[in-house]
């Protein structure tokens, strides 16, 4: 991942709750996911712009699972 937590994939403190984590992901899919990035960007920005939805949405699969949000939590 480009950042260093799943908390600043989603540009969230690590107190927040399960509905400001879904909030924020959504919000980031609105700009990120494939089907809404101007493809008349640079290459470079495209594929900045997919990893940080990957990285997001990788976050949102972790934290969402409150099992999975604790385990992670735990390693950090």
């Amino acid at each position: 991942m480009n950042r260093s937590t799943h908390y600043d994939a989603l540009g969230i403190p690590q107190n927040a709750t399960q509905a400001a984590i879904h909030r924020a992901y959504i919000q980031l899919s609105l700009t990120l996911h494939p089907f809404t990035i101007n493809r008349s960007l640079p290459a470079s920005e495209i594929h900045a712009q997919l990893d940080k939805y990957e990285d997001a949405s990788h976050a949102y699969k972790v934290l969402r699972d409150p099992e999975k949000r604790k385990k992670y939590d735990e390693k950090l």
